[in-house]
């Protein structure tokens, strides 16, 4: 790497070394583990080491800062406990900043705050999905929406304005009406805002957190459930440290829920007869710490369930975080390309996740390979096995 004298930024390496990056080794643990450098352009080291120099212009232009997905698998392996992650976040607020940020995130912004959707979608979809499709699906026409209850079911963006995807919220709402839970939706579910941060854009994390947190507790439930890990991320992490309070509801991700009734003998069902192997969303297990949930689901609902050589803590990002899928597409099908091949290497005829952008990616992967293999989220198989859907 060729560093020349005056493209060093002495005050920026001055903002950024506290960080961390002064302990990089340049050992390239980070970049042996991530799941971009095998398919795409990002070198965590040599980025470590131009931030090490003050090298500003050339980080905050490059399109490289834009490739991480944030799957925070590069800060497990550092020996120093550099958090990478974090030093990216700093480096895409500052080229927000400077309006340096790809148009995909700007556009994702203005979404966002105007359609309260990442996706520049009429909200009508979101609400016409959960009124008028009730007919198609008489279990959710016991769903209350914005009336008090012991639990909100939180859906989600991607849940909420995919058609692929709307297996996922019905199933959730088909179980929570079998178990007899009371529980409700909210029309003025706002995206949760963390991808946009994710993507370095925080200045409107805390309006949307404070309305978001409003309205649920205005609800006055105990409990936040969604199927989303990042959703669950924004309200269980990001969100008591925004308003710099706790919040006065629990949140759980919805495979937690359904463990608790597998364990209580609340589902009764036979058992699904055939290979299944469980793709661990990052966001889910490495940031959120939930490994065993879905696989005490699994083992209760299918006779056999194989593991990935890449599972647990060492599961492969499939590309669909850090709003990746929303600025390079193409990227994010590579990673899902290669995270689908690692687990067709198990021979399972099912894929189970429990992130709705993972099985997104990863149906769109499969799609693309034309593999018969097909991918679904675990509570659409224990929905399917009790005979909901």
């Amino acid at each position: 790497m060729v560093i020349r004298i005056r493209d060093i930024d002495p005050a920026f390496a001055t903002q950024i070394l506290p960080l961390g990056v002064k302990a990089c080794s340049q050992c390239a643990a980070c970049t042996g583990s991530c799941p971009v450098a095998l398919t795409g352009p990002l070198r965590i080291r040599k980025l470590m080491r131009q931030a090490q120099f003050g090298l500003r212009d050339k980080i905050l232009q490059s399109d490289v800062l834009w490739t991480c997905t944030m799957c925070n698998e590069c800060f497990e392996r550092c020996p120093k406990a550099v958090d990478i992650p974090k030093v990216i976040l700093t480096l895409r607020n500052l080229a927000v900043e400077r309006g340096l940020a790809p148009k995909a995130v700007m556009q994702a912004e203005s979404s966002v705050m105007n359609l309260r959707n990442l996706f520049g979608a009429n909200p009508s979809i979101r609400e016409f999905r959960l009124k008028k499709l009730t007919k198609f699906y008489p279990q959710m026409i016991q769903a209350k929406i914005d009336e008090k209850a012991d639990i909100v079911y939180w859906v989600g963006c991607i849940a909420s304005y995919f058609g692929r995807i709307q297996g996922v919220p019905y199933a959730i709402a088909s179980i929570l009406n079998h178990v007899g839970e009371n529980w409700t939706l909210l029309n003025e579910e706002w995206c949760c805002g963390r991808p946009l941060a994710l993507s370095g854009v925080i200045g409107d994390y805390a309006k949307i957190a404070e309305h978001n947190v409003r309205v649920v507790e205005a609800l006055g439930v105990r409990r936040l459930v969604t199927g989303c890990p990042g959703c669950m991320l924004a309200f269980k992490n990001d969100y008591p440290k925004i308003l710099n309070r706790e919040l006065n509801f629990e949140v759980i991700h919805f495979t937690q829920l359904l463990d608790q009734y597998v364990s209580k003998g609340m589902l009764a069902s036979k058992k699904l007869v055939g290979r299944v192997v469980y793709h661990d969303p990052c966001e889910l297990g490495r940031l959120g710490g939930i490994f065993k949930e879905p696989r005490n689901i699994l083992e209760r609902f299918v006779t056999r369930v194989v593991e990935s050589k890449e599972n647990l803590r060492n599961s492969r990002c499939c590309g669909a975080g850090g709003f990746v899928r929303g600025i390079n597409s193409s990227l994010a099908e590579s990673l899902a390309l290669a995270r689908l091949k690692t687990l067709l290497e198990t021979d399972a005829e099912l894929i189970v996740t429990a992130c709705p952008g993972c099985e997104q990616n990863l149906k769109d992967a499969a799609l693309k390979q034309k593999v018969g293999v097909q991918v679904l989220d675990v509570a659409e198989l224990v929905a399917r096995q009790l005979g909901l859907l």
